[in-house]
């Protein structure tokens, strides 16, 4: 059933209403695949992940997207305002490392972790879709070790960590082409919310 699903559709939260029967669930479905998602890809080209949204093999629940990336320019996926950005590392063996926040025109809120380093524009500063904001790191740490170089990518409906969301649905990128890094090595790496 599609109860409670949310998607945005021009900056705003639409509520899909309960199908009654399946062939209403199906047309349901339909309306949603026209929809085109307000947001852009954060790559110049496709790239693997290496864990998805959701209760993972990994995280319950994992709070982004993790891309497999090493020194990759990231691109702002929509015109934005940078709302928060710093180093991330509440305790000593755990943190988000080097980090930026922004806050897109359409009213959501992207936030992208282990960076190469903090971006040097100011919180407050206007950025336009497709601008280079960060390049992705290594600087995120777990458990006292290096979480290897990837980018951490979350939605969210507010700054706050509690409030994120499935990327997905808010990407317009195809994710068939977008593939989930060594999955045969390493299964685990097919849970959560994986599109495919």
């Amino acid at each position: 059933m599609l109860a409670g699903k949310i998607i945005t559709l021009n900056g705003k939260y639409i509520d899909i209403p309960i199908a009654k029967d399946f062939s209403q669930e199906i047309q349901l479905k339909q309306v949603i695949s026209t929809v085109k998602p307000p947001l852009g890809w954060i790559f110049s080209n496709n790239v693997s992940v290496s864990q998805w949204y959701g209760i993972t093999a990994f995280q319950k629940p994992h709070a982004g997207i993790d891309f497999s990336v090493a020194k990759k320019e990231v691109l702002a996926p929509d015109n934005s305002t940078v709302v928060s950005k710093g180093y991330h590392q509440p305790t000593k063996c755990f943190g988000g490392g080097h980090y930026i926040g922004i806050k897109h025109d359409t009213g959501t809120y992207s936030f992208y972790f282990h960076l190469e380093k903090t971006p040097s524009m100011a919180v407050g500063t206007r950025i336009r879709r497709g601008e280079v904001i960060a390049k992705s790191g290594n600087s995120g740490v777990y458990n006292c070790q290096s979480l290897a170089h990837h980018l951490h990518f979350e939605i969210r409906s507010t700054q706050l960590p509690k409030d994120h969301m499935n990327p997905v649905p808010f990407i317009d990128v195809d994710w068939s082409q977008i593939p989930t890094a060594k999955s045969a090595q390493y299964p685990g790496r097919l849970t959560g919310q994986n599109p495919h």
